[in-house]
């Protein structure tokens, strides 16, 4: 995610500042669900400059969420941020003790999704027809297993540039760094 990510940024506006935190490293995977750590380091971030925070933080992106609303306004302006796995922008509403998803929403630019479906259905499809092989899948935009969410309508005077580059990335005119 943060290759991409910064790729994607970078590709946008060459001289772009993007500041990357971790909550945890591998082995140690604490970071996921550390809302309130996830919250005091968007909140650095978003003093520190940043307009953006793709949250690729499993449940802790909540606390980016909230930093984005609770900061945001006259003084900082609208600070957005990108949420991961689901549709987070529709997801909010229906977190136990959620009590004003439209807060956070208004604050949701998009999210990159995951989709284990289509890869699932391949699988158990090459299975049934005896054509099970071993070895890796590579799974992407061009078979479902990941995109980008437009709930919210906020990327929607955008939507056909992305549609675009989308395009090209499916097609390999476009490559996305796997690395940072």
């Amino acid at each position: 995610f943060e290759a991409g990510y910064i790729a994607g940024a970078r590709a946008v506006a060459p001289d772009i500042k993007v500041l990357a935190t971790y909550l945890s490293r591998p082995p140690d995977l604490d970071g996921f669900v550390d809302v309130k750590g996830a919250e005091e380091a968007a909140r650095a971030m978003y003093r520190g400059g940043a307009d953006v925070i793709f949250a690729a933080a499993g449940q802790s992106g909540l606390g980016v969420f909230e930093a984005a609303a609770d900061l945001s306004g006259p003084k900082r302006g609208h600070l957005w941020a990108i949420g991961v796995d689901t549709d987070q922008y529709q997801t909010v509403q229906w977190l136990p003790g959620v009590v004003e998803p439209s807060r956070w929403q208004h604050h949701i630019l998009t999210s990159v999704t995951k989709s284990t479906a289509q890869t699932i259905k391949g699988v158990l499809t090459d299975i049934a027809h005896g054509r099970l092989r071993s070895g890796q899948r590579r799974v992407g935009l061009a078979t479902g297993a990941v995109d980008l969410a437009y709930s919210g309508g906020h990327l929607a005077g955008i939507r056909d540039d992305l549609e675009v580059l989308r395009e090209r990335i499916i097609r390999g005119t476009i490559i996305v760094p796997s690395n940072p």
